[in-house]
Formats: structure tokens, C-alpha cells, sequence
């Protein structure tokens, strides 16, 4: 890393224009117990409330890692709205 990009990573924002920039369906999935939820909780009011949100009872961040089943529970969530979206 060369120290003239300190600044531009303490700068950078991921949230910003993200309202203009996700305007299709968007679907989330967070664990009710994970410490990133508020990324989510942000994201979702950033862009006036997704079209679908799924709080997993219980989970954690990690747990969508390699806990089979947080894992199964968000692909299947995301794979229903993938299919009514795409299809």
C-alpha cells in the first residue's frame, strides 16, 4: 500500500450514491444477532426500503460463512427472489 492512499481508504464511502446506483429489486439477508446488521438497517433506509429484507433469527455474521444452516436458509431466500425476478 503506498502511504498517498491513506487518505483515499479513510475517505471512501460505500454508501454514498447508493441510492442512485441500486435502483433495481434488491434483496438482503442479515443474521438478527450480527454486529454488521447496521450496514444492512443503512442500506435499507438509504434506498427508501429494499424490496425484500430476511432477518435470520440467531445469526451472526460468520454464521453465514459455514454454519449450514444460516447458509441454506439465505440461498433460499435469495434463490425465490432471484427466480420471481428473472423468470
Amino acid at each position: 500500500m503506498l502511504v498517498r492512499s491513506l487518505p483515499l481508504i479513510l475517505n471512501f464511502d460505500a454508501f454514498l450514491l447508493a441510492d442512485v446506483f441500486l435502483n433495481q429489486p434488491v434483496c438482503m439477508v442479515v443474521g438478527e444477532d450480527a454486529g454488521s446488521r447496521w450496514d444492512t438497517e443503512r442500506l435499507d433506509r438509504l434506498m427508501g426500503g429494499v424490496e425484500k429484507k430476511v432477518v435470520v433469527e440467531k445469526g451472526t455474521h460468520m454464521d453465514f460463512y459455514d454454519r449450514k444452516e444460516f447458509v441454506s436458509r439465505a440461498l433460499e431466500e435469495v434463490g425465490q427472489f432471484m427466480t420471481q425476478k428473472l423468470v
